[in-house]
C-alpha cells in the first residue's frame, strides 16, 4: 500500500511539475451534449416514428458511449432495443454514421469496427454540436 502512495505522489508531482515546463494542457474541455437534451433527442424521434407509424428504440449516448436517454416505443421488440444503442455506440465511437461505418466495412476500407465490438448497421448517427461531432 505504501508503494502505491509513493507512486502516485511521484506522478502527481511530475504532472504539477511539469506543467509550467511543458506548452500542452493537462486538461481538455469538450463539448457534450446534457442528459435534458438527449430525451429532447429521443422524444422527438419517438415523435416522427409515431407520426409515420414506426415502432423503433431509440437510443442517445455520450461520446464514450455511456446511455444518456433511450426509449423503445410499443410494438417494438427486443432486437431493436438492443441494436438502437449498438448502432448509437458504434456512431459515437467511430464519429460517422453507421450507414457509412457499413459501407467502408464492406468495401474493406475499414474492418476494425467488425474487430472491435462495434456494429456496422444502418440507422445509427454521431451527435454533431456546434460543428463538432
Amino acid at each position: 500500500m505504501r508503494v502505491h502512495k509513493v507512486v502516485l505522489a511521484t506522478c502527481v508531482l511530475a504532472i504539477t511539475g511539469t506543467s509550467a515546463v511543458s506548452a500542452q494542457s493537462l486538461t481538455v474541455q469538450r463539448t457534450e451534449i446534457s442528459p435534458y437534451a438527449a430525451r429532447e433527442i429521443v422524444a422527438a424521434c419517438a415523435a416522427l416514428a409515431e407520426e409515420e407509424n414506426m415502432a423503433v428504440a431509440i437510443a442517445v449516448v455520450d461520446p464514450h458511449g455511456t446511455l444518456l436517454a433511450f426509449q423503445a416505443m410499443d410494438g417494438s421488440n427486443e432486437t431493436a432495443s438492443t441494436t438502437a444503442q449498438l448502432k448509437a455506440k458504434t456512431a459515437a465511437r467511430w464519429r460517422r454514421s453507421t450507414d457509412d461505418i457499413f459501407e467502408r466495412v464492406n468495401n474493406h476500407v475499414n474492418r476494425a469496427p467488425e474487430w472491435m465490438g462495434g456494429f456496422p448497421q444502418g440507422g445509427g448517427f454521431p451527435i454533431e454540436v456546434d460543428g463538432i461531432v
